[in-house]
């Protein structure tokens, strides 16, 4: 007894396993599943090009003056209202993590992988007071470059802005010990600010 019980638990298991296809069903074919995939990703790519024309068309017809000129060259500027920010950047509220707290609301990308943009840099953060942007950010190669004033958003204030970054790098340099690259970044920083009177100190 105890010999027949040994054999039969080591005598092969025989597994009933479910068939992949039953009788009369038939292997779906691969080009029909692609070709559903394909047209599901167009239906969604048509959704949201439609819904960034209705925001675009919606922020052209509430815009006045400078906020205008700026729809029409893709830029982000204050006092724009967030309709405004999601048409300058071609993008839709999808795009964006928006934080609200009373009448402050903080729009910043949901991914960085692919931020969004406007024609002048990427977006790191857009700020809006009482529905209008009151300061936004773009990510610099040397950090946050931010936005609080009209003057800030011309080419001048970006250079200055610029310069100031590249100076605390420096700055931030010298404290390590690397001379070397320190006086790179005053000299870029130079070349934005020829007249600084600082900079010509800290290079000699």
């Amino acid at each position: 007894m105890v010999v027949a019980l040994a054999a039969a638990a080591c005598a092969p298991k025989r597994v009933r396993e479910e068939p992949i296809l039953r009788n009369g069903e038939r292997v779906p074919e691969p080009d029909a599943a692609v070709e559903a995939v394909r047209q599901e990703a167009g239906a969604r790519r048509a959704a949201m090009a439609a819904r960034r024309g209705e925001l675009v068309a919606d922020a052209l017809a509430t815009c006045t003056g400078a906020i205008c000129d700026a729809l029409a060259r893709g830029e982000v500027t204050l006092e724009m209202t967030e309709a405004q920010v999601l048409a300058a950047t071609g993008t839709t509220d999808e795009a964006w993590q928006i934080r609200r707290n009373g009448r402050i609301a903080v729009m910043v990308p949901r991914s960085l992988l692919a931020a969004p943009r406007d024609a002048v840099g990427e977006l790191a953060m857009v700020q809006l007071r009482d529905g209008a942007v009151a300061s936004y950010a773009y990510r610099e190669a040397q950090g946050l470059r931010v936005v609080r004033r009209p003057s800030d958003a011309t080419t001048a204030g970006r250079a200055n802005a610029l310069a100031e970054m590249l100076v605390r790098e420096g700055d931030d340099l010298v404290a390590r010990g690397d001379l070397d690259a320190a006086l790179d970044r005053y000299d870029r920083a130079q070349v934005l600010q020829p007249d600084n009177v600082e900079l010509e100190y800290r290079i000699a």
